[in-house]
């Protein structure tokens, strides 16, 4: 018995009938009902549910709502509609609920999205109302909830024909009663059973208006109705009362998340509560998964989970003006797995929508504004796709979700220039250890030396000029001052940090304690880098000689991290640290035994095991401490370049021998470069998946991606 759909057992109290439940039951049982699409966003009860499937099976128009008895606003039938691009007319006979309105949902109506009409409705005015508000002819939903005359109301519809109507019916009448209360203009619920009228009372109104009823909600207290020229073959037959009817379920109620008291489409309160604490420019909002860090740590993607999603894109100074968004995305290899590719578009609520494309392995969507954007702005991005697929069905794992695209980053484009990330610009590539996991110990054989303070200084100047994106992950123009050297014996590292400070950027440094001294530490949380990571190798001096390739450093690294910990405590230096140890496979106690000592350690901002990075694969002595080379999607090309200490720009950190050398920025700039032939020629190379060169040739993301190659 719908484990007491209509039996309140708390209170041993039977609801309606067991008739009625078994007639549930039976409509649960088939998806072509709508008992069984229900579910509450910001309605009463299941509405939202059941209005989404209703407009998934006709489709939308002008995406119109009129709204007759909202209290509020908070909980209606057509508030989760604003977050899904709708706009309408709530008419309210309270005028302290239209006063919390107008504040609660300011934004919506300050824009236009939403209009309020306070007024009373009666058949005699109803008509008027909407003509004041400009609204007339075809809209795609109509609600009713008065407590009262909303059959009177229904009747006296003239000026709109809505496409769908949502209205509230008397579900103590069973569905061959046709009965209505008279019509009182003044008529205020007394929490009584007088009010409105049955359900074969609206059925019957209905048709004489050219509509049929499609079903009601499992509570009993709301009808749905649709155009009879739109329901055809697509909804239950007969239409009638006594297939679709559902008693009056009181005790039942719906809950979801905590209690909402303001709207959320305002992108101010957006700033408030989703930005809050998070430097990131884009955040998602709702429609998707929880980020996934990748093997760094640092950056990461966010599958949708919905069909339809949305984020906000925070404007800062450096943006405005811009004309252009950019969206970049992976996804599943579609073709790989035999699998039709859906079809995807982004929007803004604003600015308008893209085509619908097909969705690639690796891919980017530019929108173009219709007018420049503005400092401080907060702009909606809403995404839609046709299908979603789930892993457990493709790939035949346990993962269960459905997922659409993993959105890599969201970013303006236009204002200062295009943007994009610098993931290492190094110092020097000096370095005394010769880690095992390192191609610096086998491979590289590009020249040693240093950057110097003038080219740094331009990389810096250029960077900061063209919006950088940042570390992801990081925030925006975060920046690691390494790549395949230890940054401390850099002679300029603590000014190379200072400097980048003063532009705006959040410098990040990767180190090796034993390369400390007192000098050096105080040289370098007076810079104040942004972060810092101390790389640990080990638990024990054998452990640490092994991965690290020297022998007596364990207990210098360990006394020289402490010491800058506690110089750090002894500043109040606000720096965030973070003690680091390399998992390698096969050797997972070395990690265990490391955390259980960093985590304890008072200044210590977290402990990371740092995932084992096979490189591109052309290194044997690394290669073989690995678990295979998984595959993966590369999206280096369009996101980030690294830049090596004699200004040479290079593709990724795998680069680690400037095998596909970019450009030089003692010679370009840093722009330049970015749009290069050289970069559109891998760009190229990586999309169509004929891999040429030596770089990617062997490397486990080579050939996975299928980008915009503009």
């Amino acid at each position: 018995m719908l484990n007491g759909v209509g039996f309140d057992q708390n209170k041993m109290t039977q609801w309606g009938g067991f008739k009625w439940d078994l007639d549930t039951e039976r409509r649960l049982s088939d998806s072509l009902f709508l008992d069984g699409h229900g579910y509450k966003v910001y309605s009463q009860n299941d509405e939202d549910g059941i209005i989404q499937e209703i407009f998934r099976r006709i489709g939308t128009t002008d995406k119109t709502f009129v709204e007759i008895g909202v209290g509020d606003g908070i909980e209606c039938n057509t508030h989760y509609l604003l977050f899904l691009g709708w706009k309408g007319l709530w008419i309210e006979a309270s005028a302290t609920n239209a006063e919390a309105i107008k504040h609660k949902f300011s934004y919506v109506v300050n824009e236009g999205i939403l209009k309020v009409a306070i007024a009373v409705p009666t058949r005699e005015n109803i008509n008027d109302l909407l003509s004041e508000a400009s609204v007339s002819d075809e809209i795609d939903l109509l609600s009713i909830d008065i407590d009262g005359n909303d059959y009177y109301i229904f009747e006296a519809l003239s000026r709109v024909r809505p496409r769908v109507i949502v209205i509230e019916y008397n579900g103590k009448f069973p569905p061959e009663c046709s009965w209505c209360m008279p019509y009182c203009e003044e008529y205020t619920w007394n929490g009584t059973d007088r009010h409105g009228a049955s359900l074969k009372a609206l059925e019957e109104l209905a048709a004489a208006k050219g509509y049929v009823l499609v079903g009601t909600n499992i509570t009993g207290a709301n009808a749905f109705f649709v155009r009879a020229d739109l329901a055809q073959g697509l909804f239950p037959t007969p239409s009638t009362a006594e297939n679709l009817y559902n008693p009056s379920r009181l005790f039942l109620t719906f809950k979801n998340g905590h209690q909402a008291d303001v709207c959320l489409v305002n992108p101010t309160l957006q700033m408030e509560y989703l930005f809050n604490g998070i430097d990131d420019a884009y955040v998602a909002a709702y429609g998707f998964h929880p980020r996934e860090f990748h093997e760094d740590g640092v950056s990461y993607h966010q599958w949708m989970s919905q069909m339809k999603a949305a984020g906000y894109l925070r404007i800062d100074e450096k943006h405005k003006g811009c004309l252009e968004i950019i969206v970049r995305y992976s996804a599943i290899d579609y073709g790989l797995y035999g699998i039709k590719k859906p079809k995807l578009r982004i929007a803004t609520a604003e600015y308008g929508y893209s085509d619908f494309s097909d969705v690639e392995e690796y891919g980017e969507i530019t929108l173009r504004l219709s007018k420049p954007l503005d400092t401080g702005q907060i702009v909606k991005i809403e995404f839609e796709i046709s299908e979603l697929w789930t892993p457990s069905d493709v790939l035949c794992t346990p993962d269960d979700r459905d997922l659409g695209i993993a959105v890599l980053n969201v970013a303006p484009l236009g204002g200062g220039g295009q943007p994009f990330a610098i993931v290492g610009l190094e110092l020097t590539n000096r370095c005394e250890m010769k880690c095992i996991m390192c191609p610096r110990t086998y491979a590289m054989n590009r020249e040693i030396g240093d950057m110097d303070m003038s080219l740094f200084t331009k990389i810096i100047d250029e960077y900061a000029a063209v919006s950088p994106l940042g570390d992801i992950g990081h925030g925006t123009g975060a920046i690691w001052l390494h790549l395949f050297g230890e940054s401390l014996l850099s002679p300029i590292f603590g000014e190379a940090i200072s400097y980048a400070s003063q532009k705006g950027l959040k410098p990040m440094l990767s180190i090796n304690p034993s390369a400390l001294d007192s000098d050096k530490m105080h040289r370098l949380l007076n810079a104040e880098p942004h972060l810092l990571y101390l790389m640990v190798d080990g638990n024990d001096e054998e452990s640490f000689s092994h991965i690290r390739g020297v022998d007596g450093q364990y207990e210098k690294t360990v006394e020289n991290a402490l010491d800058l910990l506690q110089l750090k405590r002894d500043m109040g230096s606000e720096v965030q640290v973070y003690v680091c140890t390399i998992d390698i496979p096969g050797r997972e106690e070395i990690v265990d035994a490391a955390r259980s000592y960093w985590e304890g350690v008072d200044g210590v901002d977290g402990f990371i095991p740092v995932g084992f990075v096979d490189w591109n694969g052309s290194i044997d002595e690394i290669t073989c401490l690995g678990n295979g080379l998984p595959s993966g999607n590369c999206a280096f090309p369009w996101q980030s370049v690294c830049i090596t200490w004699d200004g040479s720009v290079v593709p990724c950190c795998y680069d680690y021998d400037k095998f596909y050398p970019l450009g030089n920025l003692n010679e370009e700039s840093l722009m330049d470069i970015w749009k290069g032939d050289a970069m559109r020629g891998l760009r190229e190379e990586i999309a169509s998946g004929g891999i040429k060169n030596a770089l990617c040739a062997k490397c486990r993301l080579g050939g996975r991606g299928t980008g915009c190659l503009a």
